[in-house]
């Protein structure tokens, strides 16, 4: 795959689409059968996609300079989005998706903990990732500045990390405990999981093993997923500390990470698609960071507008949606609005440099004549 790779702008937007799909589909307040499928299917893959490209495009640098450059492209926009989110506190209480006993006492800790590096607002559950991402990139990149000359000891030691998380995070129990809410907030658990999956990615670019993978095995791969994970009614959801009953979640995930990467060149075949995937890779971050909170925009204006029928006081107030079936306008705006931020963002900042290189040229010109 190449420089500013198209394929793997693809990738990324296969995995952001995943997320919001699967996002769409959950079943803690709607279940079904066959959203339940879907759901689990691409849970297989989609955060762990990931992991695995910042490892595929992982370089080795110091470690000042990674934490500089995560800072700049992952936190400052993460503590953007949590300060959207806490100015539009007004608006999800008009729309009636939030009451102000449940924000308006945390608005302090939701702060507090975003300067701890730790992103939380209101609908941002999604940036959870934030410390997950930048804490497996970290220990990855010591464990390669202590090991990197003793290849077979550092997959030992990888290997080892990866046990050890599948140990704790399947233990874990999330209470008031200091420690555990610690181990919450920054991933700890998670990041241990990850790192292994983070090795992949840089042993895929180093073995090229990308390129040696068909563009048509995702459509018998998509078929074994779906029958293993129908049979052993396991599921990935690293968010929620669920791993595929442990032994199962490296074999999953690479059977998924397979099927993302294959699906990926297919849609490549295709100009528009790519297109269209490649721009979503381009706004991944933005769309990760508030398609839960146009979800609950969603839910609002279905609400005051008497769009559906809200029943009973309160559903308006579930999470991530309050009404199945709007799902698939869920993933349309989910995605849509995020994109059409961004896309309008370009056009702005491209018309700004536009007119500034105007009004350069004419006062160069203007000069020029003066002198004359």
């Amino acid at each position: 795959m190449s420089s500013r790779n198209v394929e793997i702008d693809v990738l990324k937007g296969i995995g952001i689409f995943s997320v919001v799909l699967g996002h769409a589909l959950v079943q803690d307040d709607f279940p079904g059968v066959y959203t339940g499928m879907a759901h689990h299917f691409v849970y297989t893959y989609h955060m762990m996609l990931f992991v695995f490209l910042s490892g595929y495009l992982f370089r080795k640098t110091t470690i000042s300079m990674y934490v500089y450059k995560k800072l700049k492209s992952l936190y400052l926009p993460a503590a953007v989005v949590v300060a959207v989110s806490l100015c539009l506190y007004p608006l999800w209480i008009w729309l009636g998706v939030l009451e102000k006993k449940d924000v308006f006492s945390d608005m302090a800790s939701m702060v507090v903990r975003t300067l701890l590096l730790a992103p939380n607002g209101i609908f941002t559950g999604a940036l959870w990732f934030v410390a997950f991402l930048f804490g497996t990139g970290l220990l990855s990149l010591v464990l390669i500045k202590i090991f990197g000359n003793h290849k077979k000891l550092l997959c030992i030691i990888v290997v080892l990390i990866g046990i050890l998380g599948m140990c704790t995070i399947t233990g874990l129990e999330i209470n008031h405990v200091i420690f555990i809410k610690l181990v919450d907030i920054y991933s700890l658990t998670r990041i241990l999981v990850a790192v292994p999956v983070f090795f992949l990615g840089i042993a895929a670019r180093e073995k090229g093993l990308l390129q040696r993978i068909n563009s048509w095995i995702w459509i018998p791969l998509a078929a074994v997923i779906l029958i293993i994970n129908q049979w052993s009614g396991q599921v990935i959801d690293i968010a929620a500390f669920q791993v595929y009953g442990k032994y199962g979640f490296y074999p999953m995930t690479i059977l998924g990470l397979i099927f993302a990467i294959s699906l990926g060149k297919a849609l490549c075949h295709c100009k528009a698609l790519t297109n269209l995937f490649s721009f979503f890779g381009k706004c991944s971050f933005w769309i990760m960071g508030f398609h839960n909170m146009v979800f609950k925009l969603v839910d609002g204006i279905a609400g005051k507008t008497n769009l559906v029928n809200t029943g009973a006081g309160g559903v308006l107030r579930l999470y991530p949606f309050s009404f199945p079936q709007l799902r698939i306008v869920y993933v349309v705006l989910g995605m849509g609005i995020p994109v059409a931020a961004v896309w309008l963002g370009k056009i702005t900042e491209q018309w700004i440099k536009s007119y500034r290189h105007r009004r350069k040229s004419a006062k160069q010109k203007y000069e020029i004549q003066k002198k004359s």
